[in-house]
């Protein structure tokens, strides 16, 4: 009997090779899960990337949005005090030359058009307080000085007139200005004021508050001397007030308590 003759049927031969798995079309196990972990990565990567795109275009937008209403929001006026001003009294007539910077502090593209300007006073002291009083707005004008006798001389603008007038970011209002009263005239005393701005975008005015401190020495050279008489607030009074005030306190003067700033700006 040969040799392939006495191999007992069912038993395979030993020299006949195993199937391969990749001839019955199957995938090896870890093959197959590489493939998933990468389709699953790819997926997130790209779901990702949509987020990201799309939250960096809301940011855009709201960013955008915020600039358009920032630069086309209302103006914010401000008023900055000048370091002095002067002081003059006629017979039934006082009057207060200033220089007020007037300007827009936020950013924005629109401007604002001041409509009228007035300075408020009131005696506080000595007491009892007296009614107050009200300066209009006359005309704009400058200093021309006179060099035979070195003094200088208010001069109006006859082309620019008590009207309204626009304030822009770029361009602050810095005209120098007087102020009139008519049948009042300065005495010794301590005053509460008030430069009142008003604006056509609001019914509120802006209120400027400051004050101011007259001797007896200062009110007698205002109403004799006739000429315009300087007053500062960069001199520290006797009280320790920041007040204008037309001399410093004496030299040796006891100063009481500590410089104060005039009551701070209203909001606008």
């Amino acid at each position: 009997m040969s040799e392939e003759q006495s191999q007992e049927p069912g038993i395979p031969n030993s020299s006949t090779p195993p199937e391969s798995e990749e001839g019955n079309g199957e995938q090896p196990a870890d093959t197959a899960t590489g493939e998933e972990g990468r389709s699953r990565k790819r997926k997130y990567l790209d779901t990702t990337s949509k987020w990201v795109s799309l939250a960096a275009a809301a940011s855009a937008l709201a960013l955008s949005l915020y600039n358009f209403v920032g630069l086309h929001a209302r103006p914010d006026v401000d008023v900055t005090m000048p370091i002095s001003l002067r002081l003059l009294s006629l017979p039934g007539r006082a009057t207060i030359i200033a220089q007020p910077v007037i300007s827009i502090t936020n950013e924005t593209q629109n401007s604002e058009t001041v409509t009228g300007l007035a300075i408020r006073m009131r005696r506080e002291d000595p007491a009892p307080p007296q009614d107050q009083i009200e300066f209009l707005w006359l005309a704009n004008g400058h200093w021309q000085s006179d060099t035979t006798t070195g003094k200088s001389f208010w001069i109006e603008d006859e082309d620019e007139d008590a009207n309204a007038f626009p304030v822009t970011k770029d361009k602050p209002w810095t005209k120098i200005m007087s102020f009139s009263t008519d049948r009042w005239s300065f005495a010794p005393g301590t005053y509460s004021a008030t430069l009142t701005v008003y604006r056509a975008t609001t019914s509120k005015p802006f209120e400027a508050h400051w004050c101011l401190a007259l001797t007896a020495n200062g009110v007698s050279q205002i109403n004799v001397q006739h000429a315009y008489y300087p007053i500062r607030k960069d001199w520290l009074g006797a009280s320790g007030s920041r007040c204008y005030q037309g001399e410093p306190a004496p030299a040796g003067t006891p100063q009481e308590g500590t410089p104060s700033s005039p009551a701070p700006n209203s909001p606008s």
